[in-house]
Parts: structure tokens; sequence; C-alpha cells
């Protein structure tokens, strides 16, 4: 009885944590011209399109396509990322870098939210106006 039991429990926590890997992380993006903040930091704007604080964020143009290039330690690790915003503002391509492992991320936008997925498989969900870049590792 307490074999069946400990593996009935094995397969819960098994399924439980397959779940909880593949739904989808999220977090809130806000931007205005002073004011940059994901999740529970903010970066500054400290000249024209160019944000500091607890990462740093450059917006550029590349013709049409806005750009973004952000910096930031995240769990103790160093990331650098660039993104290209399509013009109408509803997908993003992002390349992150963090020592010598890099990913390549795929923003579509839709009602709110960038639904970003990883090279890796992985999905976080970023609630954002449309357009607004993110060019942070979000969910890793």
């Amino acid at each position: 009885m307490a074999l069946a039991a400990a593996a009935a429990l094995a397969v819960g926590c098994a399924t439980a944590g397959v779940v909880l890997s593949i739904l989808p992380t999220g977090v809130s993006i806000a931007m205005t011209s002073t004011t940059y903040r994901i999740g529970d930091a903010t970066l500054h704007a400290v000249a024209p399109g160019v944000y500091s604080g607890a990462g740093t964020l450059v917006l550029g143009h590349n013709g049409t396509q806005l750009t973004a290039g952000g910096s930031a330690v995240v769990d103790g690790a160093r990331w650098v990322v660039f993104c290209e915003v399509a013009a109408d503002g509803a997908a993003e391509t992002c390349r992150l870098q963090s020592g010598t492992r890099t990913l390549t991320a795929r923003d579509v936008w839709s009602a709110g939210t960038w639904r970003r997925t990883y090279s890796d498989g992985l999905r976080v969900e970023i609630a954002a106006a449309q357009g607004v870049p993110v060019p942070f590792p979000v969910g890793r």
C-alpha cells in the first residue's frame, strides 16, 4: 500500500513538473519617454533612446525597424541582447548571449502580450504595448 502511494505521489510530482515547465511565465513591460519598467526593475532615461538602471537599454532605427540593445545581469550571469522590432510592431526577433551561450527568441505580439519562444523551446508571455522592445532575457 505504501509503495503504491509513493508511486502515485511520484507520478503526480513528475506530471506537475512537466506542466509547470511548459507553461509560459509572465512579466510586464512599460515604457515612457522617461522610464522603462521591466517587472520590478526600472531604467531611467539618461539621453534620447538610452535608459539606465538595473540594466541598460539603447534604442535605434534600422530603416523602418526599431532596434533595441540591452544588457543586464540576471541570476548572476551577464546577458547582452539585440532585438529588431518589425515596422508594424507585431513581431520581434532577438539574439541573446551570455558568455559562450547564444540563444534566439521570436516574439509575436497579440492582445497586449508578447508571446516569446526561445530557440531552446522555453516560452514566456510578456505584457506590453505593441512595438515596445524587450531586449532582456525574460524568464531565463
